[in-house]
């Protein structure tokens, strides 16, 4: 009995449905130290530092499935903005020993360099301070000690607050055959010798319209 041929369908666009999202990704400082480079959309189930007492969770801190380092087979997204949250999740903001965190964040975020690549070329680069937030209020200074503050996760995100990528008013453009990522580097030895006294995670959010491949 012959084996049979079996012609290979013809090659065309995949189905799939928009979704008003972007994509984003999570990573952690430990409460030791602060590392060289961190890498964001890298792996999307462990965080890169170890001992860190959270476990990455999908849909908490990040919202991308598969190996890391790409989009899924037949998504597309139309990107538009960046934003770069720092939260201390599962640590109290409000006790007097943790209020120091939000001058540690300002201090990261000014000391820290971003940069993102496509493969190994670098698309963006600026200071990690260039990037907002992505929150209505920002962090909270005060010289004051028994001042009572909230973090920013607490408060609602601003449309208006947010790092523009667009190219004359049209989006750039992420496919399931690039690879990228995005780095966080230390700019000075500061970093090095400093010790968070909490976890710290930084979100990035590439903000945009993310087609997403309709699976079976």
């Amino acid at each position: 009995m012959s084996i049979p041929v079996v012609t290979l369908p013809e090659q065309g666009p995949i189905a799939t449905r928009p979704r008003r999202q972007g994509i984003y990704d999570t990573e952690a400082y430990n409460d030791a130290a602060v590392p060289a480079k961190l890498t964001l959309f890298r792996n999307f189930t462990a965080f890169q530092e170890a001992n860190v007492s959270l476990t990455k969770t999908f849909g908490r801190d990040t919202n991308m499935s598969g190996p890391g380092g790409s989009l899924g087979k037949g998504d597309w997204l139309h990107w538009y903005t960046i934003n770069l949250p720092f939260s201390a999740r599962g640590a109290n903001l409000t006790n007097a020993a943790n209020r120091v965190v939000f001058e540690e964040i300002v201090r990261l975020r000014m000391l820290l360099w971003f940069t993102m690549s496509y493969g190994e070329t670098p698309y963006i680069r600026c200071q990690a301070d260039e990037i907002p937030q992505g929150v209505g209020v920002p962090w909270v200074m005060t010289t004051h000690d028994a001042t009572t503050v909230f973090a920013p996760v607490n408060t609602r995100c601003s449309r208006h607050d947010y790092y523009d990528v667009t190219i004359n008013g049209f989006p750039s453009e992420i496919t399931d055959l690039e690879s990228f990522k995005v780095d966080l580097e230390t700019t000075t030895a500061a970093p090095a010798a400093m010790t968070p006294t909490v976890e710290l995670f930084p979100t990035c959010l590439l903000g945009g319209t993310l087609l997403k491949g309709i699976r079976g």
